[in-house]
């Protein structure tokens, strides 16, 4: 399942934070859901595990290791969402048809720039703490038509899965809310 997110962006326009986020493909994308059928199926029953999966860094093109491991976890009745790092995977530029130049690896902007890897990293936590309070149900938006509160048992247990920068990711997601 596709489900529509927007980061949080109340930064001042002109700051590093809000530049980080200007192009409306970093801000505003779809996370990848990996629901038990089992869920989907019926009226009652939450989604009571999850496994939040992080990617790698300089991924840009490929869903493979993520659809594969999100479908055998929700095959095995554990729910699956990734959500993306920012420039990375369906939040990197589009690439037209038939254009001749490849699109830089997300490294090489976030290298020529160091502090676009700290702001990548505070926007990461960002929206890592916005995706589990939307899990909880302590956030709810209209905008979500529900589906948070329909396929989500608020008391859920929640994992967290990193690869590359996506498990520097995960530490500190553990690190800064290791209860939750």
């Amino acid at each position: 399942i596709l489900k529509r997110f927007e980061s949080p962006n109340g930064y001042a326009d002109g700051s590093p934070e809000a530049n980080l986020l200007k192009p409306d493909y970093t801000r505003v994308f779809h996370l990848r859901c990996y629901i038990p059928k089992s869920t989907l199926i019926s009226k009652e029953e939450r989604v009571r595990q999850i496994v939040i999966m992080f990617n790698g860094l300089n991924e840009v093109d490929r869903f493979d290791l993520y659809d594969v491991l999100g479908e055998h976890l929700a095959g095995k009745g554990i729910a699956a969402i990734l959500l993306p790092t920012p420039y990375h995977l369906n939040r990197s530029a589009p690439v037209r048809r038939g254009a001749r130049a490849e699109r830089a690896a997300p490294h090489v902007a976030l290298f020529q720039n160091p502090l676009l890897m700290y702001y990548n990293y505070k926007q990461s936590m960002l929206e890592s703490d916005l995706l589990i309070r939307k899990l909880r149900h302590a956030v709810i938006d209209d905008n979500d038509f529900g589906f948070y509160q329909t396929l989500f048992d608020p008391r859920l247990q929640i994992s967290i899965l990193g690869f590359s920068l996506g498990g520097l990711r995960a530490l500190g997601s553990f690190v800064l809310e290791p209860s939750d």
